[in-house]
């Protein structure tokens, strides 16, 4: 029965976006995490992905919508002067680390794993 919840705890709302929203939202993800210069490293709860700084408007409407289809994610960014390297923190409920690193492999090889 705690498998189930955690699960369910984890489990994306694929109608929380329009057609057109969400396939926006995948493209946006396979440009924002989709080549080897992000660097990802792993959280006890989650992901920490540093992009370069001249992404920020564009990782900004993918938090957006991400917080709409993943209600169960939190989001924290760490955004230095100069236009450093942006740091996004992802985090959630156990079983969040597993699943994102799921998605960013999903992600590098053709799109969120979660469209299907």
């Amino acid at each position: 029965m705690k498998s189930q919840r955690a699960a369910e705890a984890l489990s994306c709302d694929r109608m929380a976006l329009s057609t057109d929203d969400r396939e926006q939202h995948f493209t946006r993800a396979q440009t924002l995490f989709g080549h080897p210069a992000v660097r990802v490293d792993s959280l006890p709860d989650g992901l920490s992905i540093e992009l370069p700084g001249e992404r920020f408007a564009e990782l900004c409407e993918f938090v957006e919508r991400e917080r709409k289809c993943c209600p169960f994610l939190a989001f924290a960014m760490t955004i230095p002067g100069g236009g450093a390297p942006i740091t996004l923190q992802m985090t959630g409920p156990a079983g969040t680390r597993e699943l994102l690193q799921s998605e960013l492999h999903a992600v590098e090889k053709s799109g969120c794993g979660c469209a299907s």
